[in-house]
């Protein structure tokens, strides 16, 4: 029988690969399937900081919970109009989600500045939520 690809082991414990060790989860695979609330949930999260400034519908995108899906996946009108990439989210494509695109630094030029404007980058944890919820389907409640 062959080991599980998820789990190696640990030759630095004195052994060779061959040894039964104790095994090092690989904490990059996935363990069971996406439970959409808990991404929706872990997505809010890192946008909780983005609400400070998308706060005021009539400037920028409103980041603000009410209704917030139904913005997310329709065309953001405040957003610059040579933009190629106008929809905050696009389900299952986090390469055309203009959300992704500018906290990521990845937006072309056209679309604005890089979010957080002025203000240090998103973790690459925070990143990853984003990247995974919108790869997932961007999966609501």
């Amino acid at each position: 029988m062959k080991p599980d690809a998820s789990v190696e082991r640990d030759s630095s414990a004195g052994g060779s690969p061959g040894d039964s060790g104790a095994p090092k989860l690989d904490a990059s695979k996935d363990f069971g399937p996406v439970d959409p609330a808990a991404t929706w949930d872990a997505f809010n999260l890192v946008l909780a900081n983005c609400v400070y400034c998308h706060n005021d519908p009539s400037k920028r995108l409103n980041l603000q919970y009410q209704d917030l899906y139904k913005r997310l996946v329709a065309v953001a009108e405040k957003s610059p109009a040579g933009c190629p990439n106008r929809v905050p989210v696009v389900p299952g494509d986090p390469m055309s989600s203009l959300i992704y695109l500018k906290i990521s630094g990845k937006q072309p030029a056209s679309c604005g500045a890089r979010m957080p404007f002025n203000k240090p980058m998103v973790t690459p944890m925070e990143l990853d939520i984003v990247f995974k919820w919108i790869k997932a389907g961007a999966p609501s409640m």
